[in-house]
């Protein structure tokens, strides 16, 4: 795929990132690992989760330009700059909609809607393959320089976020542990989905295309001569 459309897919896929963030804490049954840890960051320095995220995000960027710049990519500055100010957005603009004293069933919806849009969003953005988000920098790096499989990374990565998060009063709750269990699978669908119905048309267009303009310049060689 061409520059233009991966970086279209990472900005819808981390905008909708920050949706469903905004979503599971505003239905007050957790949030990702990330997310609690996020929360925690802004209920300890009374500031609000996208700066929170937004601040965290930064110093790990900060930190890996030191280690080793080439894991920063496209994808990595883009989830610095929309992924919090996302959150904070749609945690405003919903505020009203579901509280956590709105019945359970709105709340539960929000929590459905957002678990949806976390899994749909993540599967997006690796599907453009245009790099890592600055969530994921740290098990990866982990990965590579200690060469361990980066399941064992990620997980460990996980649980200790969502401790640190836990005891900085995070949004922490059944749904972190559901998530937990339930994400991987539920992106692993969606990523199949996008590259079997979008990314494979997309790059099967794209290679019609440099075939007709190759064959285009080839006549016009042709025809000169």
């Amino acid at each position: 795929m061409n520059y233009k459309t991966k970086t279209i897919m990472v900005c819808i896929g981390l905008i909708l990132n920050g949706i469903a963030v905004s979503f599971y804490l505003l239905s007050g049954f957790g949030a990702d690992s990330i997310s609690v840890f996020n929360a925690g960051l802004a209920n300890t320095f009374g500031i609000t989760v996208g700066l929170g995220s937004l601040a965290f995000y930064f110093i790990v960027i900060v930190v890996t330009a030191f280690v080793d710049r080439h894991y920063i990519s496209v994808a990595t500055i883009l989830s610095l700059i929309i992924v919090g100010p996302s959150i904070d957005i749609f945690m405003k603009l919903f505020s009203h909609a579901v509280t956590p004293e709105s019945p359970m069933i709105i709340r539960l919806l929000f929590f459905t809607m957002a678990f949806l849009c976390l899994a749909f969003a993540v599967a997006l953005y690796l599907s453009a393959n245009f790099g890592i988000s600055a969530a994921d920098m740290i098990p990866v790096i982990v990965a590579d320089k200690a060469h361990l499989q980066f399941r064992y990374c990620k997980i460990a990565f996980d649980i200790t976020v969502v401790v640190i998060g836990f005891f900085l009063g995070g949004a922490f709750g059944w749904g972190t542990i559901f998530m937990a269990i339930c994400n991987g699978p539920t992106i692993q669908f969606f990523r199949n989905q996008i590259e079997s119905r979008l990314v494979a048309p997309l790059i099967q267009k794209e290679n019609s295309q440099d075939l007709q303009d190759a064959q285009d310049v080839e006549e016009t060689e042709k025809a000169c001569k």
